[in-house]
C-alpha cells in the first residue's frame, strides 16, 4: 500500500514537505490509515540481518544478528510482535583496534569480526556472546539496558558459533563447535571460563560442519539446535534433547523448506515463546544480493519435540502477527543529519542514528555533524587506493523487493584525488560519485573499481541515488542537478552476493583521497524509499547559506559575503514575494543585500532590522510574479555584506542563520522552505597572541623554538648562533618535567644579517644512532671556527658529550652538511693536561691572527676547591683544527664553575667563564654567583689576570634563573653578546631548565675594560633594513605566534631548506624594519596546502595593524606541492614592520606551509 501511495505521489513530483517525510517514515507494516496490521509476510526484515537470536523479557522481544566488518558490531533490537523491529543499541563499538579493523598497511577485515552471536536475559542482566575467527577470541558482553553500556568479557581462545545457556541452578555454559559439539562451563562470576568445570565433547552429530549452536532448557529438558548444509542438500535446521546438559543427545530434522525461493533452505536461528504460550522461531534464509533475511516461522510441540512449520512442514508467507505492534523505527530510514543533542559525549560531539554501520572502525576525528549545522561532513584522512580501502564509509542496509536511496552533497571542499559520493557496496561495489582532478570536478560512475561514465560538474551540489531491485539483483544509478530530477548514469550493476564480504548489498556514503587528505564534503541529507524512485523524487525545497565557516577580520577590513541559496521556484508557481528572516550576531552590521540578478527576476530586496538580525523581502513592483532559477549553477538567491561593528579584541564564536523562508503564492498560500541547514558558524579570532618574544622586543632570538649555549660565528655579513638544543621532556602523565639535558643530541642554527630578523636553519643532527658523530650520546654546548685551509674555507664545529669529552665536525659550510672526521673525541680524559677537570664540556675557539688555533675548555668545582677549583684549561690545536698539540694548560679562574669564551680584542685575550654557586663569603673582588666574569692575558695560554664580572644571572633580570652562559662577539664594527635566559620557558609556564638565547650590546672602554651588561627584553637596535623586495625564507623571523618550522627537503650545498608549519587560524609571523621605499603593488609567496588552503593577510607595524593586502592560498596537490601565489598590495610605503597573519578554518587542522615570500616594487 505504501509502495502505491508513494508512486502516485512521484507522479504528481510535487508534495508537502511534511507530508512528504511523514511517508518516509512510515513503517511497512502499517497501513495507510494508522491502525496496526493484523498480518505479516516473510521474510519478517527483507534485509541483511543474519544469524537471528530472539528472547522474551516480559512482553518485549529482543533480537540480535550478524554485522561483522560493520561497526558498532552485532545490533540489538526490540519488538513487541516479532515483525515490527527498531534497533536500540549495540554490545560493541570496537571489537579489537588493529591494522585490519582500521584498513591499514593494506589489512582489512571483511567477512571477519564476530559472527552468531547468542543473546541471553538472566537475573537481570543481557548478555550477548560471540566469537571472531580473525582475533582468536570469544567475547561475553553484558548489561542491565540493551541500549547499554555494555561490560565485555574475554572468555579466551576461539570458539565456534556458541551458544550461552544459564541452568536453573545459576551455572552458566558455553556449546559451541562444528560436526563435534563441545561444552565449557563458565566462572560462577560469569567473568572467566572455570578451569575445573564441565569441558567436554557433548555430541559427536556425524554431520561435518553442523554449527549454529542455540541452547535452551525447557520443561527440564536441554534442547541444542543447528544448522546443517549437507551435501547435494538445501540448508536445513536440526534439533537435538537430553535430560543432561552433557548428553547423550538425540536429534531430529526439524525443517527443510526454501520457501520457493531457488534451492535456499530456511534455517540457522533462535526459538521464543510468546506470553500467550505459543512459540516461534526466527531463522534466515539467503537471498542473494539483499543478503540473509529472518524469517519467521510458528513452531508447535509434539512429544517433547518442538516442530517447526505449518502443519505441512513449511514457512507460512503470510500469518498473523504473534502479538500487538504498532509501527516501530524503520531499519534503513531518511536522515536530515540535525546534530544529535545527545551526542556532546562522543569522541567528536557528534551522535548518529543507530540505523548507520561504519565499514571498519571509523576515525572519529574525520567526520561531524556540527562542522556545519544540518550536513554530514566527510573529511579524508589516510590515502586509499579504492573504496574497499577507505575508512569511514558510512552504511545503511539494501531493503527488499526494491528500494532507493538518495544524497545531496556539496563538493566545494573536495581535493585533486578526492573521490566521493554514494555506493552499492559489497565486494563487487558501484557508485555515483564525485571526483577532482586538476581543480575540476566530474560525476562519475564506477562499476567494480573500473570508471564506466563521467561528466563535467560545474556547480558545487549534486545530488546522487541508488536503486536497488533485489528481485532482479541489478542497480541503477542517477545523479541530479536539481534534487527532483535524476538522469541515470553509467552502467547497470548486476549484484552478486559474495562470500568474502558475507553481506548484502547496502548504501554507503564516502569520501576517500588518492593523493593528499584533508579534503571534505558535506552531506545534506540521506532519503529512503521502500520502491525505487526513477526518474524523479518529490520536491522538498530547502534554502542555506553556502558559506559554513566565517571568519571576520578586523576593523575597516572589507566586509565579507553570506550567500543565501535556495532551491528553485517551480515554473509556474505564481509565486509573488519571497520573504526570509535571518539571525545574524549584535557585533556584526549588514553592509548591504545584493540580489543576484543572474538568477533572480524581481524587484530590488527591501530589507529591515529585526530584534535578531533581518527580515529581508523580495517581490515586484507591481505585485506580478517573481522567479528563481539556477541558471548559475550556484543556487545563490541574494548575497549580504557585513563587517564588524567595532573592534573585538577577544575570541567570540556566534552564529549567522536563516530562521525562516517562504514563499507566498497570488492566492496567499505560503509555502516554507526546509531552512534546517540553513547556518554558519561566524567567529572572530584575533590574531594569536605572542609568547615569548612579544613585539617590539628582540629578546629572546625566537620564540617557537628553545636555544641555549649560544656561540657566534660571523662569516659573509651574518651572523651564525649555534645552540644547544633545547626539548621539552615530558612525564608518565604528560606534564613538562625539569630538563635532564640527557636527550639532547641535536644544536640548532639560526643566523641574521640585521640582528633582529632571524632565519631558522633547523638542526644539526650531532650525536647518537641518525647523528655525524655516531660515537657521542649527547651535544651540548658548541663552538665554531671558520678557518682557510689549502685555499678553502672549512668550517669546525666543537661539542661536548655530556661532561666527558669534546667532539669536533667539520664542513665546507656554515651550515652543514657535517661529517664526523675522527670517528672519536678529540679531547678526552686521556689528553695530556685534563687531569681534575670535572667536567670536560664547553668549548670555546680562537684562530690567532698567524693562524695557530686554540681550544678552551672544562668547568666543575672539586669539593673545598670553590674559591679556585683550577677546571678551566687551554689547549692549542693542530694546523688541521682536529687535533691538539702538547698537554692542556690550567687557566686560574676565580669561583670557576662553566661556559669558557675567548676573544681578541685590541691585541689581547679575553677569557670568560660562568662563576659557580657556592655558598659563604667571597673575598672581596671575587666573581658573585653564577655571573660572567672575564680575565685578561697577552698570550692565548696566559698567563691571566682577573678583571671582573660583567653580566649578572639571569635571575637578577629575568626572575627566572639558571646557569649563565655566553658569547661575545664583533659585528659591524659593534660588539655583542649573546646569552641565555629561561624567557620563552618562562612566558610558557614550563621555567624547568628550558632556555633561549637574548642579544645585548657590549661597550669596551679605550682602556680595555668591559663595561657591565644590562640585560634585558628589549634586544638591539637592527644594523640595516630589510629589503622586502628580495626572496625571503618565510622561515625568517622578527616575531611569531602559533607556528613552527620544518624541514622541507635541501637547498643548495646540502643545508636543510626550512618551511613555516603548523600553521592554524590566527597564527602569525613577522619581519621588521622593512623598506618598501616608494611602494610595493604586490605580494607573492610559496605555499603547499595539503588540506583546505587558507589567506594570508598582509599587515603593517601590528598584527592588526593596517590591511595592505590579502593572499589566496588554494589547497594544493598535497603537503609538498609548491605553489607559487600572488596578490595586489597598496598602501606599502617607507619603512614597516611587516605581519603575516594566517586565516581560515577555524578547526584544529593546519592550513598550508610557507616557504618563501617577497614584495614586488
Amino acid at each position: 500500500m505504501r509502495r502505491k501511495l508513494l508512486l502516485g505521489l512521484v507522479a504528481v513530483a510535487l508534495l508537502a514537505t511534511a507530508g512528504f517525510f511523514l511517508l518516509l517514515l512510515r513503517d511497512a507494516g502499517t497501513p495507510a490509515d494508522g491502525r496496526p496490521d493484523e498480518t505479516a509476510t516473510n521474510p519478517v526484515i527483507y534485509a541483511d540481518f543474519p544469524d537471528p537470536d530472539v528472547i522474551r523479557v516480559g512482553d518485549t522481544y529482543y533480537m540480535v544478528t550478524t554485522s561483522m566488518h560493520m561497526l558498532p558490531g552485532s545490533p540489538i533490537m526490540r519488538s513487541t510482535d516479532l515483525v515490527n523491529w527498531e534497533i536500540v543499541g549495540y554490545p560493541y563499538d570496537v571489537i579489537e583496534d588493529n591494522d585490519a579493523y582500521n584498513l591499514r598497511n593494506g589489512q582489512n577485515a571483511y567477512g571477519q569480526g564476530t559472527w552468531a552471536n547468542s543473546l541471553k536475559y538472566h537475573e537481570g542482566k543481557f548478555y550477548v556472546l560471540t566469537a571472531s575467527l580473525d582475533t582468536g577470541k570469544t567475547y561475553l558482553f553484558s548489561a542491565e539496558d540493551p541500549a547499554g553500556p555494555w561490560e565485555r568479557t574475554v572468555l579466551g581462545g576461539y570458539m565456534h558459533d556458541p551458544a550461552l545457556l544459564f541452568d536453573d541452578d545459576g551455572r552458566a555454559y558455553v556449546i559451541y563447535g562444528a560436526g563435534d559439539i563441545a561444552i565449557r562451563e563458565l566462572a560462577p562470576d560469569y567473568k572467566g571460563l572455570n578451569p575445573t568445570g564441565l569441558n567436554k565433547v557433548i555430541l559427536k552429530s556425524g554431520k561435518p560442519g553442523m554449527e549454529g549452536a542455540h541452547a535452551y532448557k525447557i520443561n527440564g529438558k536441554y534442547y541444542l539446535t543447528f544448522i546443517w548444509w549437507e551435501k547435494g542438500q538445501i540448508r536445513r535446521q536440526y534439533v537435538y534433547r537430553s535430560d543432561r546438559i552433557d548428553g547423550p543427545y538425540e536429534g531430529r530434522l526439524a525443517l527443510s523448506d526454501t520457501m520457493g525461493y531457488k534451492q535456499s533452505g530456511v534455517a540457522q536461528g533462535g526459538l521464543v515463546d510468546t506470553p500467550d504460550g505459543k512459540w516461534y522461531a526466527m531463522l534466515f534464509q539467503d537471498r542473494d544480493a539483499v543478503g540473509r533475511v529472518p524469517v519467521l516461522v510458528p513452531v508447535r510441540w509434539e512429544d517433547g519435540w518442538p516442530v517447526y512449520g505449518d502443519e505441512e512442514g513449511k514457512v507460512p508467507p503470510a500469518f498473523k502477527k504473534p502479538g500487538p505492534g504498532g509501527p516501530a523505527e524503520p531499519l534503513t530510514r531518511s536522515d536530515e543529519f540535525n546534530a544529535d543533542p545527545d551526542g556532546e559525549d562522543r569522541p567528536n560531539g557528534s551522535g548518529l542514528g543507530l540505523h548507520w554501520q561504519w565499514n571498519h572502525l571509523p576515525d572519529h576525528t574525520k567526520w561531524s555533524l556540527t562542522e556545519r549545522r544540518g550536513f554530514l561532513r566527510l573529511r579524508t584522512g589516510q590515502l586509499a587506493d579504492d573504496l574497499l580501502q577507505a575508512r569511514n564509509t558510512l552504511t545503511q542496509r539494501g531493503y527488499g523487493p526494491r528500494s532507493s536511496g538518495w544524497i545531496a552533497m556539496d563538493t566545494a571542499g573536495m581535493l585533486d584525488g578526492d573521490y566521493a559520493g554514494l555506493a552499492a557496496f559489497q565486494q563487487e561495489y558501484g557508485f555515483i560519485g564525485v571526483t577532482r582532478e586538476e581543480g575540476r570536478r566530474y560525476i562519475i560512475m564506477v562499476e567494480k573499481g573500473v570508471e564506466k561514465a563521467r561528466t563535467e560538474l560545474k556547480q558545487d551540489e549534486v545530488g546522487l541515488k541508488i536503486d536497488f531491485d533485489f528481485v532482479a539483483d541489478k542497480a541503477k544509478f542517477y545523479y541530479s542537478l536539481n534534487g527532483t530530477d535524476w538522469t541515470e548514469f553509467g552502467s547497470e550493476l548486476n549484484m552478486r552476493y559474495t562470500i568474502p564480504h558475507f553481506m548484502g548489498y547496502r548504501f554507503a556514503l564516502f569520501n576517500f583521497a588518492t593523493r593528499t587528505p584533508g579534503g571534505y564534503v558535506d552531506i545534506d541529507y540521506f532519503r529512503f524509499s521502500d520502491d525505487v524512485t526513477g526518474a524523479k523524487t518529490p520536491a522538498a525545497p530547502a534554502a542555506r547559506l553556502k558559506e559554513a565557516v566565517i571568519e571576520t577580520g578586523g576593523v575597516g577590513d572589507a566586509a565579507f559575503d553570506v550567500r543565501l541559496l535556495m532551491d528553485e521556484i517551480p515554473k509556474g508557481a505564481d509565486v509573488v514575494r519571497i520573504r526570509a528572516a535571518i539571525r545574524i550576531p549584535d557585533w556584526l552590521e549588514v553592509v548591504r543585500v545584493v540580489p543576484n540578478r543572474a538568477n533572480l527576476t524581481a524587484g530590488e530586496p527591501a530589507w529591515q532590522p529585526t530584534d535578531d538580525g533581518i527580515e529581508v523581502l523580495i517581490e515586484n513592483p507591481g505585485g506580478s510574479p517573481v522567479s528563481f532559477a539556477n541558471r548559475d549553477a550556484g543556487k545563490t538567491l541574494l548575497t549580504i555584506q557585513l563587517r564588524l561593528k567595532k573592534e573585538l579584541t577577544f575570541k567570540v564564536k556566534d552564529e549567522i542563520r536563516v530562521n525562516s523562508l517562504e514563499m507566498v503564492r497570488a492566492d496567499g498560500r505560503k509555502e516554507s522552505y526546509d531552512v534546517s541547514g540553513a547556518a554558519a558558524s561566524v567567529n572572530h579570532t584575533p590574531p594569536a597572541e605572542a609568547v615569548g618574544k612579544v613585539p617590539p622586543n628582540g629578546n629572546p632570538l625566537v620564540a617557537h623554538k628553545f636555544g641555549a649555549d649560544p656561540y657566534a660565528l660571523v662569516y659573509g655579513d651574518r651572523v651564525y648562533l649555534y645552540m644547544t638544543g633545547d626539548v621539552l621532556e615530558y612525564d608518565e602523565n604528560g606534564n613538562v618535567k625539569e630538563n635532564s639535558y640527557g636527550s639532547i643530541n641535536r644544536l640548532s642554527v639560526i643566523s641574521s644579517d640585521d640582528l633582529v630578523n632571524w632565519t631558522d636553519h633547523g638542526y644539526i643532527n650531532v650525536a647518537g644512532p641518525n647523528g655525524a658523530a655516531k660515537w657521542a650520546t649527547q651535544s651540548w654546548a658548541p663552538a665554531i671556527a671558520h678557518k682557510v685551509v689549502d685555499g678553502r674555507d672549512k668550517f669546525f664545529l666543537y661539542f661536548a658529550n655530556n661532561a666527558s669529552g669534546i667532539g669536533v665536525l667539520t664542513a665546507d659550510s656554515p651550515l652543514g652538511p657535517w661529517t664526523d672526521p675522527l670517528g672519536k673525541p678529540l679531547v678526552s680524559r686521556q689528553t695530556p693536561g685534563v687531569q681534575g677537570v670535572v667536567w670536560l664540556f664547553d668549548p670555546a675557539v680562537l684562530v690567532d691572527d698567524d693562524g695557530t688555533a686554540y681550544l678552551y675548555f672544562g668547568g666543575g668545582v672539586p669539593e673545598g676547591q670553590e674559591a679556585m677549583p683550577n677546571t678551566a684549561r687551554v689547549i692549542q690545536l693542530g694546523d688541521d683544527m682536529i687535533s691538539v698539540v702538547g698537554e692542556a694548560v690550567t687557566i686560574p679562574a676565580p669561583y670557576m664553575f662553566e661556559d669558557s669564551g675567548i676573544n681578541k680584542i685590541g691585541g689581547k685575550y679575553y677569557y670568560t667563564y660562568c662563576s659557580n654557586f657556592a655558598g659563604g663569603v667571597r673575598p672581596e673582588g671575587s666573581p658573585p654567583p653564577g655571573e660572567i666574569a672575564y680575565m685578561v692575558s697577552d698570550h692565548p695560554m696566559g698567563p691571566w689576570e682577573y678583571k671582573g664580572t660583567i653580566l649578572k644571572n639571569p635571575g637578577h633580570f629575568f626572575g627566572v634563573g639558571g646557569n649563565n652562559h655566553h658569547a661575545i662577539f664583533r659585528f659591524r664594527g659593534e660588539w655583542y653578546i649573546a646569552y641565555h635566559a629561561q624567557t620563552l620557558a618562562q612566558a610558557m609556564g614550563v621555567a624547568k631548565g628550558y632556555r633561549s638565547t637574548h642579544l645585548n650590546r657590549v661597550v669596551i672602554d679605550e682602556d680595555g675594560t668591559i663595561r657591565e651588561i644590562v640585560a634585558d627584553r628589549k634586544g638591539v637596535e637592527p644594523v640595516r633594513h630589510l629589503d622586502p623586495f628580495a626572496r625571503v625564507e618565510a622561515e625568517t623571523l622578527a616575531w611569531s605566534a602559533g607556528i613552527g618550522t620544518e624541514p622541507a627537503g635541501d637547498a643548495a650545498g646540502g643545508a636543510p631548506n626550512l618551511v613555516v608549519t603548523d600553521i592554524h587560524n590566527g597564527d602569525w609571523i613577522a619581519v621588521a624594519n622593512a623598506d618598501f621605499g616608494a611602494g610595493a603593488s604586490a605580494f607573492s609567496a610559496v605555499v603547499a596546502s595539503g588540506s583546505g588552503g587558507g589567506t594570508i593577510e598582509v599587515r603593517l607595524d601590528r598584527p592588526d595593524g593596517r590591511l595592505v593586502g590579502t593572499l589566496e592560498v588554494p589547497a594544493t596537490a598535497g603537503w609538498e606541492d609548491w605553489v607559487e601565489v600572488s596578490a595586489d598590495v597598496t598602501g606599502a610605503e617607507g619603512v614597516h614592520d611587516v605581519y603575516f597573519v594566517f586565516r581560515g578554518s577555524p578547526d584544529d587542522r593546519m592550513l598550508f606551509k610557507l616557504d618563501s615570500w617577497r614584495f614586488h616594487p
